[in-house]
């Protein structure tokens, strides 16, 4: 398992396999930056997963498997 920091306003924490792998990920947004935890060569790891405008208040996000 990976450590986020506390130091950080974390939003939108979700759980759910973003990458297809069949387990479970963690992601979740700081400002319009999205980080993602997932299993990456048999250890878990964090990174940019995707970039949000931070000037919008986004309501209402959710995570889901729409395949």
């Amino acid at each position: 398992i990976v450590r986020w920091s506390s130091s950080v306003a974390w939003t939108n924490v979700m759980v759910g396999d973003i990458d297809d792998d069949g387990r479970d990920d963690i992601v979740g947004r700081a400002g319009g930056t999205w980080y993602a935890s997932h299993l990456k060569n048999g250890s878990y790891t964090t990174e940019v997963w995707e970039q949000w405008d931070a000037a919008i208040n986004w309501v209402d996000v959710s995570i889901g498997d729409l395949e």
